[in-house]
């Protein structure tokens, strides 16, 4: 989505790499490696630090939709089950 994002707008890029740890992301875009696009939480105190910048863009992203979903006769964790509790919490202020 985000290399599409970059596309509409004319702007090339030679490489893309995806990472699934946030880390490693942020590292890299600190050693001068690319941009990224994040959740502002995750890159908040880097931000604070100024280790890293925004770059602003428009607001045109389409809606991003993530689901919970968990077997109702397994075990679950007590981090599972904060995660559940908080994200229900928040849930309810979501348009």
């Amino acid at each position: 989505m985000f290399g599409k994002y970059l596309e509409e707008r004319g702007l090339a890029f030679s490489q893309m790499m995806e990472l699934w740890s946030i880390e490693a992301i942020k590292r890299c875009v600190r050693s001068g490696l690319g941009i990224t696009c994040l959740p502002l939480m995750t890159v908040k105190d880097e931000i604070d630090q100024e280790k890293v910048k925004i770059i602003p863009c428009d607001s045109s992203f389409p809606a991003i939709f993530v689901q919970v979903v968990y077997h109702k006769n397994k075990w679950i964790s007590q981090a599972m089950t904060e995660f559940i509790a908080i994200t229900l919490k928040h849930a309810k202020s979501w348009a």
